[in-house]
C-alpha cells in the first residue's frame, strides 16, 4: 500500500511524536512510528505492523541488529525480535506511562498515579513478598491525567 504519499496514517500527530526511523544495514528500512508502519523500498510504499498498544511516542532499532526493536507507547514498553512480526507483551514488565506520582500518609505509604489509556493505580511502597509484583497494584479513583490523592 503507498501510504506515503496518498494517506495521512503515516503522517498524522507530525507535531506531536511522529518520526520515521531508518537503518542502512538492512537496505533501506524505514520505519514511522504513529501506527507501526515498515517500509522494505527505500519509503516507497509501507505496510502496518500490527503492536501490543498503540499511541507509540518512540522506537530504537538496533544498529547492529534491525530485528531487534523496542517500541515505548502508552501501555509501557514492548520488545521484538523478528522486526515486529511479534512483541513480547505490555504485562509482562513493570512499564507504564505515568501523569503525576503521588503518595499518602498510609503505613506503608502508597504511591499513587494515573497511567496513560490504562487506569489509576496504587501501591504499597513495600511488600509483604519477596518483590513489589503486578499482584500489589491495586485500582483507585482518578482519571487518565488528573491528580490522585488519597
Amino acid at each position: 500500500m503507498d501510504l506515503a504519499k496518498s494517506n495521512n496514517e503515516i503522517r498524522q500527530r507530525a507535531w506531536y511524536y511522529s518520526k520515521v526511523h531508518g537503518s542502512q544495514k538492512s537496505g533501506c528500512r524505514l520505519h514511522s512510528q504513529c501506527g507501526i508502519f515498515k517500509s522494505t523500498d527505500a519509503g516507497k510504499t509501507f505496510r502496518s505492523i500490527a503492536t501490543p498498544h498503540s499511541d507509540h511516542h518512540d522506537l530504537w532499532i538496533d544498529p547492529e541488529d534491525v530485528n531487534r526493536m523496542i517500541i515505548g507507547d502508552d501501555g509501557g514498553a514492548q520488545v521484538s525480535f523478528n522486526g515486529g512480526a511479534h512483541w513480547s507483551t505490555y504485562g509482562n514488565q513493570p512499564t507504564a506511562q505515568f501523569y503525576r506520582v503521588s503518595a499518602d500518609n498510609h503505613y506503608p505509604y502508597r504511591v499513587l498515579s494515573a497511567q496513560q489509556d490504562n487506569s489509576t493505580v496504587r501501591i504499597l511502597s513495600r511488600s509483604d513478598g519477596n518483590a513489589i509484583t503486578e499482584n500489589d497494584w491495586t485500582s483507585t479513583a482518578g482519571f487518565e491525567s488528573g491528580y490522585v490523592i488519597a
